[in-house]
């Protein structure tokens, strides 16, 4: 019973040859103790080091280890109050210094994987990549660490205080250990040999992990491989759940924080699978579960120069997405649990692009890296291909932590040992890209959802005036429309005294009137500025800064308290030119429209220009686990972003389905280009001005390819506008070079409250609803989803949605 299946080959995580070596390092190989040996190391007390206090540290422990331990005595304090999912988020303030990785690869010469690789001596001695953990507090210049284990290759792994030191010494920052031995095996088999129904759980003869030292933190454990939760046998299954029950309950008591579980053995048998998830997950609720899953079968994988070389759409010669169909369905038959991950293997040769980006969007938390997956450079050393080290870049992305497997036939093809994989691991990582002017600025936020700014409704705060003004992108390409415009009205005619009237709409704290004054300076331009703000804090500050800074330069500027739908101009002179910053992620989602509209009656009538001239509104199908359940779990929290608005909803589900969030999208699969909704223009038509504001509704229904099978959890939106004439910006993905490195708008987020599910060569029809009672604006939508044959036909509907947020739940004050 509980074996693999004939003709299936082992799950390479969890059975792995005995690669334990007795003594001294063995050619570089990192080397572990046995069981029996770990008496033999005393402490200066003579007490075995395995019991020794962390905050105690024996004498078998270097200073990076002791400071290790400091950190995990830290955690242990939290423990006793938090749950250990806590341990999530404490690996995140731990430091790796990577200096000595860095030297040893800066002098090798240039490898097969096109990176430079290790010229490493064969010395096997510890700390080979310059390891240390330390507090963030203590290394604030650090860059983000990786977190890198080792997989313990005995179906017997242990975990204890010395087996820990002794990889961490080696430069790992944790070690695999199942949770029950052979022993417990046998035990099991004999009760089922014996007619018994229920399965005993381990006792102190059965497991290889004791709780009570900081060893566990640093301790990720396995579930039995031999265990078949999908067996087609209803004992076997049954019983196959009660031994995965009594491991996690036992790993949870220990305080370990994250188990690694085998994928389902076929695919026949998923929904009994996710079934005995489920059960498993509700009987220890706090410890995270991580499925082992390879990218794609075997067979859908193919070689590629790089990533851009894939076409995004299916393989014709299998199925690439069979390995996450399976995946999503155990997630979705088990409701979305936020406690269950994946723990991915990195594979020897690229899947298709489509299958990357899928599993960029699923929440992983390990990479598991073979031997198998590298190849030896000129040197004989390890190193990864071009489109492998793109990978696991794009991997570490998603800040997953990285297991070695040991593999003796495979490592035997390289020079250096263990530690070359580990020093090239390292090596990887300390020379990734530096991020984004974006990615610098929206760490942090990334799937964070945060309620759409209402600015006619509420007064901004001074924080995110500064947050906004930090982007350089935007303003620079506000100030060269300004100059053009003014250019162009030099050219059209001149104002009668020379000097073009200009209004800064919603000046906030005045960065579009330090625009405007250097694009009429650069243009030899005269302008007077009015500046009209009706935030009265902000007011005040423009005040400061025009008597202090542009008054006293001489510059002739305005300030003006009072919201700009009402404000009456002092002269009799027309604007020759108004400009405004009101944009929303989804270009009138801040109410742009009903903004601009009252104010343009103050614009010169023939020659008057406003900055934007138009925007439109963009959307795509998309899939995101992650954010779907954000929304399932409520919506917002109370922590305030750097685009957070007051519109937030209550913690009722109902509601949180039916309001758009504002997000930087990170862990989101976009399933078809997007497409543009609907456009507003300035100035608008004044005769089709209604006062009830029926003229800024819109509809629009647009349809959009899905090539490959995928679930559509939600709606990406963005915006696009033209400043004026050929100066745009843009947050649309296949247009983001018109503006790149924008920071000042992130995209929009539309939930579904059911996922729909597609399969391939299917279609979405996306429909959306601007509308209006005159006191407020809301959006509603809906999806549809049709399967599109290959051949010339109709169009076969799959599913609906439900209209969205036609109750008004969500709704943009005036």
């Amino acid at each position: 019973m509980m074996t693999n299946q004939p003709g299936q080959s082992p799950d390479p995580l969890f059975f792995q040859p005995h690669l334990r070596k007795h003594g001294p390092s063995h050619n570089g190989r990192l080397v572990f103790p046995h069981k029996h040996e770990l008496h033999a190391c005393k402490s200066p007390s003579g007490a075995d080091h395995a019991g020794s206090s962390p905050g105690q540290p024996s004498g078998c422990t270097s200073p990076p280890v002791q400071a290790a331990l400091r950190f995990e005595s830290k955690i242990q304090g939290l423990l006793k109050r938090q749950c250990p999912i806590l341990l999530l988020h404490a690996r995140s303030t731990m430091e790796r210094k990577a200096s000595a990785a860095s030297s040893v690869f800066s002098t090798a010469s240039r490898g097969g994987g096109g990176m430079s690789s290790p010229d490493v001596a064969q010395s096997g001695g510890s700390g080979a990549s310059g390891a240390d953990t330390t507090p963030d507090s203590e290394a604030p210049d650090q860059p983000e660490p990786c977190f890198i284990g080792i997989n313990m290759p005995s179906a017997d792994g242990h975990s204890s205080q010395l087996i820990v030191d002794c990889a961490l010494e080696q430069g790992y920052d944790m070690i695999t250990a199942t949770i029950t031995n052979t022993h417990y095996r046998t035990k099991v088999e004999q009760s089922i040999t014996a007619g018994q129904l229920t399965v005993p759980p381990p006792s102190l003869d059965d497991v290889t992990i004791m709780p009570g030292g900081s060893h566990v933190h640093s301790t990720v454990v396995l579930a039995s491989a031999w265990i078949e939760l999908d067996a087609k046998n209803e004992a076997t299954a049954a019983m196959s759940l009660q031994v995965l029950k009594h491991e996690l309950a036992y790993a949870s008591y220990c305080g370990v924080a994250f188990a690694i579980i085998p994928g389902p053995k076929s695919r026949k048998n998923v929904a009994t699978y996710a079934h005995a998830v489920a059960a498993a997950l509700r009987h220890s609720p706090c410890i995270q579960v991580a499925i082992h899953l390879p990218f794609a079968e075997a067979d859908a994988t193919q070689s590629s120069p790089h990533l851009g070389g894939h076409a995004r759409k299916p393989s014709q010669m299998s199925d690439p997405l069979s390995i996450w169909e399976v995946w999503h369905s155990v997630r979705t038959m088990a409701g979305y649990p936020s406690s269950l991950s994946v723990a991915l293997q990195l594979p020897r040769a690229l899947p298709p692009l489509h299958v990357i980006d899928r599993w960029m969007a699923e929440p992983i938390s390990f990479v598991c890296v073979s031997a198998g997956s590298f190849i030896p450079n000129p040197k004989g050393y390890p190193v990864f291909s071009k489109s492998l080290q793109q990978l696991l870049l794009r991997c570490l992305k998603l800040k997953p932590l990285t297991l070695l497997q040991e593999d003796a036939m495979a490592a035997e093809k390289f020079r250096g040992g263990e530690q070359a994989f580990l020093i090239y691991l390292r090596y990887i990582y300390a020379r990734r890209p530096s991020p984004s002017a974006l990615e610098k600025f929206s760490d942090g936020y990334h799937d964070f959802l945060q309620a759409p700014l209402q600015p006619l409704a509420d007064n901004l705060e001074n924080g995110t005036y500064e947050a906004f003004e930090q982007d350089p992108v935007k303003y620079t390409l506000y100030e060269e429309a300004i100059g053009k415009a003014l250019v162009h009205l030099v050219r059209e005619k001149k104002s009668a005294t020379g000097t073009f009237m200009v209004c800064v709409a919603g000046a906030g704290r005045g960065p579009l009137v330090d625009r405007t004054i250097a694009a009429a300076t650069t243009t030899k331009t005269q302008v007077k500025i009015v500046a009209v703000e009706k935030n009265p804090a902000a007011y005040v500050q423009l005040m400061q800064r025009n008597n202090d800074v542009w008054n006293a330069q001489g510059h002739r500027v305005e300030v003006i308290m009072s919201d700009m739908r009402t404000y009456e101009s002092r002269s009799e002179q027309f604007f020759d030119l108004i400009i405004s910053e009101l944009l929303g992620s989804f270009g009138d989602n801040e109410l742009s429209p009903e903004s601009l509209d009252p104010i343009q009656r103050l614009l010169h009538p023939t020659r008057g220009i406003m900055i934007p001239q138009s925007y439109t509104a963009f959307a795509a199908p998309a899939l995101s686990p992650k954010l779907y359940n954000s929304v399932l779990s409520g919506g917002p929290t109370p922590a305030q972003g750097p685009q957070q608005g007051s519109g937030g909803t209550t913690s009722s589900p109902n509601n949180s389905f039916n309001t758009p969030y504002v997000v930087m999208l990170k862990q989101v699969d976009i399933l078809a280009q997007a497409k543009p909704l609907w456009s507003f223009a300035h100035p608008g038509n004044p005769a089709a001005f209604s006062k009830e504001n029926i003229h800024n509704t819109r509809f629009s229904k647009t349809s959009f390819e899905i090539p490959a099978k995928a679930c559509v959890h939600g709606i990406a939106g963005y915006f696009e506008a033209v400043l004026f004439q050929d100066v745009s910006l843009s947050t649309v993905p296949h247009t983001r070079h018109k503006s790149p490195d924008m920071l000042s708008w992130f995209p929009i987020w539309f939930p579904l409250k059911t996922p729909m599910n597609v399969p391939d060569h299917s279609e979405a029809d996306l429909c959306f609803w601007r509308k209006t009672d005159g006191k407020v604006v809301w959006y509603e939508w809906a999806a549809e989803t049709f399967f599109k044959p290959l051949q010339s036909g109709p169009r076969m509907r799959l599913s609906c949605s439900e209209i969205h947020n036609v109750g008004r739940e969500s709704v943009m004050r005036l």
